[in-house]
């Protein structure tokens, strides 16, 4: 399960981060307040993007652990906590993307 990790949206130093999470029986990329997954997707701390919307716009000039990601037309740019983790979200994201019905 190579999305099971978070991601964090880098911020600038009066904003609290971000994590994201994706839910797999929604098809939904999940920006969160709080690292915490067990609330529901619909929470008020929570903004969701389906799947389908999204892409992945690059992996290259960006820090080593980011990417940059477009969803209903917000750019994010999404931080893992190394390269091997943004490689398997960047690999999780489009093999999720493959699937029918997303």
């Amino acid at each position: 399960r190579p999305l099971s990790v978070s991601l964090s949206l880098p911020s600038a130093a009066s904003t609290p981060p971000r994590y994201v999470f994706v839910h797999e029986e929604r098809g939904l990329l999940v920006v969160s307040k709080k690292p915490d997954k067990r609330k529901p997707y619909w929470h008020k701390d929570n903004t969701n993007f389906p799947l389908a919307d999204c892409s992945i716009v690059t992996e290259d000039g960006v820090d080593a652990d980011c990417f940059l990601l477009t969803c209903n037309h917000e750019r994010l740019l999404l931080r893992a906590d190394s390269a091997t983790d943004r490689d398997r979200w960047v690999t999780g994201l489009r093999s999720e993307q493959g699937r029918p019905g997303r």
